[in-house]
């Protein structure tokens, strides 16, 4: 699964890039896709100082990513497509939403918690099929973004490209 991991945060690394703020992103100040928030639970973890994510290093996101997205998202127990396009979407959504989403395509209730009947549909389906599926409800999920807060809009493109981005990593393997 490290392997797996690895992929999934090269993929995450390569489609969030540095240090952004832009006024319009409801996620505020991030860097290597880490929102300021996210970063200062991290550091009072950790008992370190605050400071800006701009000046979060590559360790530190990877730390991020392991335990509060790839671990928190149940990424390590689903199968490779399946847990890329899920990892993904957690860094993207919340592990919440993701939740939801990936439930919604694998025909369970979608409460938000990745449980045994979860897994279970998970195991049950084609893994290609299935992270192909998601991707297609991220995509009707950015659209349902646009249409609710229409100052999203400008980010539209960059969604949809991620999911082509995303579509060609989960092909590659």
């Amino acid at each position: 699964m490290e392997a797996t991991f690895d992929r999934a945060l090269r993929f995450v690394f390569g489609v969030e890039g540095g240090a952004v703020h832009n006024p319009l992103d409801r996620g505020g100040s991030t860097n290597y896709g880490i929102t300021q928030s996210a970063y200062a639970v991290y550091l009072a973890r950790k008992g370190l100082p605050q400071q800006p994510v701009k000046f979060i290093s590559r360790d530190e996101a990877r730390d991020i990513y392991l335990h509060d997205y790839w671990r928190a998202g149940k990424c390590d127990r689903m199968p490779a497509p399946v847990a890329i396009v899920h990892f993904d979407a957690c860094v993207n959504h919340g592990a919440d939403r993701a939740a939801r989403l990936l439930q919604s395509v694998a025909g369970v209730s979608a409460d938000g918690a990745i449980g045994p009947a979860t897994m279970a549909a998970i195991r049950r389906g084609e893994p290609e099929i299935l992270a192909h599926n998601y991707i297609t409800r991220r995509r009707r999920f950015y659209r349902e973004i646009v249409d609710k807060i229409p100052s999203q809009a400008a980010f539209y493109k960059g969604w949809l490209n991620r999911m082509d981005a995303l579509t060609k990593e989960i092909e590659s393997a």
